[in-house]
């Protein structure tokens, strides 16, 4: 720190006036979230658990400590030149509150924030918002309309856990209100799950939250000197994510663990605290005696091994580094560039199961999971169950892959069974001697529409003449689950699995329902 250091908030060391904070972000939605989670179904909840904003259902104290924030915000330092951290003077211990710390606090990731010129449709946003006109703005209300009421229930699982993030973000984290515009960019982010899990959310709440909390006294200056009284009191109001500052505060002053508990080895740290008692004006002044012994706060946050292993602080490191690398996968650009052409599926990449018999591995153990990309992994035998009747002959060509996504960085097998009946246990599908199935590989994220025209090539029907209906089977933390596919959104959940799942076989059992003609 530089010598050139000026407070301008008290003339004279304990110098600090009372006001009334209001922090917007209401870090209880989190609560509401689990109680709702908890009343439409556990797969919800297992699903929403498995994704970066998972952990935050776990906070049992969500209240921001208005006091204790406006307390600390009082000891601020301004060095010259002014940093992107903000620094704090507490007796003759300066204290720092930056990037770094907020990520340790948080979780959150950082990394690159791609531009916001570019931008597409939200098919999460025409699917469950199509009353609102596109040339109108969705709000905070919008979302929180539907979380609310009895459409909830009726939402597939996947819409549902796209709901509660996006106001976990909104709400929660950033401190929007009702009237607040959810952006086009964030409504497309969610529609892909797998890159909201990876997005540097850090460098995307970080800055609101520095602007909102940096100099936030300094730009009041008809607060100095104010004294609460019956008839006047100071007023003020924050945004951004200030109950991580409040626990910075509490990690670096140690008198903080005489009003509230941590539980150890629980990252992020902001789930590890919880209140025990309230923090009136005089005890938070407390926080600033550091001259008595124990109380003396600690010069800087350290990461400990859990933390120094977690991917979200590795990422981060090569950000805080200056290594440039892109960790946000929000990038239209790319997703509307075409793959490679040895990605594409043609003909030749739908396996039907009497043209190529089950794989095993050359020690003749079975094979579960083959791997797509590489045919020499395995040797086919032939099959000693019964056999099964052949599907209808496969389309001499399969349509071409649109130029909706890139190309998976681990392609995976989608197996399909139709004609009979089955059981999914364990992980595997138990079918009868009538069901007929093929595999078709995966190496790129496709739409419902290209997924339901490469099911229709191979089993070659026309689309004039029959219906298809998807379901999903999978696991979900050690427990079966089936999901509805009927559109894009629900699609993407076979590639959320995926991404969790190194060994994942997605197992889709379709009917075929004839359409009755002049109806």
């Amino acid at each position: 720190m530089p010598d050139n250091q000026v407070s301008v908030l008290q003339d004279n060391q304990g110098d600090y006036y009372e006001a009334a904070l209001t922090i917007k972000a209401k870090l209880g939605i989190a609560k509401e979230i689990l109680k709702k989670l908890k009343a439409s179904s556990d797969a919800r909840l297992k699903m929403f658990k498995t994704t970066c904003f998972g952990r935050w259902l776990d906070i049992s104290t969500a209240y921001g400590d208005p006091l204790l924030v406006h307390l600390m915000l009082q000891t601020q330092i301004y060095p010259e030149p002014e940093p992107t951290e903000m620094w704090f003077r507490v007796g003759g211990y300066e204290l720092r509150f930056g990037q770094m710390e907020f990520c340790l606090v948080t979780g959150f990731r950082f990394g690159h924030v791609p531009s916001s010129s570019e931008t597409s449709k939200s098919w999460f946003r025409i699917r469950l918002f199509s009353r609102i006109p596109s040339y109108q703005s969705l709000k905070v209300s919008d979302l929180l309309q539907v979380f609310r009421s009895k459409e909830f229930a009726e939402l597939a699982d996947v819409d549902a856990v796209r709901i509660c993030l996006l106001i976990l973000l909104e709400v929660g984290f950033m401190g929007h209100e009702d009237k607040s515009v959810v952006s086009d960019r964030l409504l497309c982010l969610v529609d892909d799950l797998v890159s909201w899990n990876k997005y540097p959310w850090g460098s995307y709440i970080w800055p609101t939250t520095y602007n909102q909390l940096n100099r936030a006294l300094s730009k009041r200056g008809h607060h100095v000197g104010v004294r609460t009284t019956r008839k006047r009191v100071a007023k003020y109001t924050l945004t951004g994510f200030v109950y991580a500052f409040k626990i910075w505060i509490f990690e670096m002053f140690p008198i903080a663990r005489e009003f509230a508990m941590r539980e150890r080895d629980v990252i992020p740290r902001a789930i590890a605290w919880r209140r025990t008692h309230a923090l009136s004006w005089d005890t938070c002044q407390q926080f600033l005696d550091v001259d008595t012994d124990g109380r003396h706060p600690q010069t800087e946050l350290t990461p400990t091994t859990d933390e120094q292993s977690a991917e979200w602080w590795i990422d981060s490191c090569r950000f805080f580094n200056d290594v440039s690398e892109n960790l946000s996968p929000l990038s239209k650009k790319s997703r509307l560039e075409p793959p490679s052409q040895n990605n594409e599926v043609g003909s030749d990449d739908i396996e039907v199961e009497e043209q190529k018999p089950p794989l095993i591995f050359r020690d003749g153990r079975p094979q579960t999971h083959p791997d797509p990309t590489n045919e020499s992994s395995y040797t086919a035998i032939p099959s000693m169950s019964h056999p099964v009747p052949p599907p209808r002959p496969v389309a001499d060509t399969v349509p071409e892959i649109s130029d909706f996504g890139t190309a998976l960085s681990r392609p995976f097998f989608m197996s399909f069974y139709y004609g009979g009946n089955i059981e999914y246990e364990n992980g595997e599908i138990n079918r009868d001697e009538s069901t007929s199935t093929f595999t078709i590989p995966a190496r790129h994220k496709m739409r419902y529409q290209e997924f339901v025209d490469l099911v229709y090539a191979a089993v070659g029907v026309e689309k004039e003449k029959f219906k298809l209906k998807f379901t999903l089977h999978f696991e979900l933390c050690g427990k079966p689950n089936s999901s509805l596919i009927t559109s894009d959104g629900t699609l993407d959940l076979i590639f959320f699995l995926a991404e969790k799942d190194e060994g994942f076989r997605a197992h889709i059992y379709f009917e075929m329902v004839e359409i009755l003609q002049g109806k």
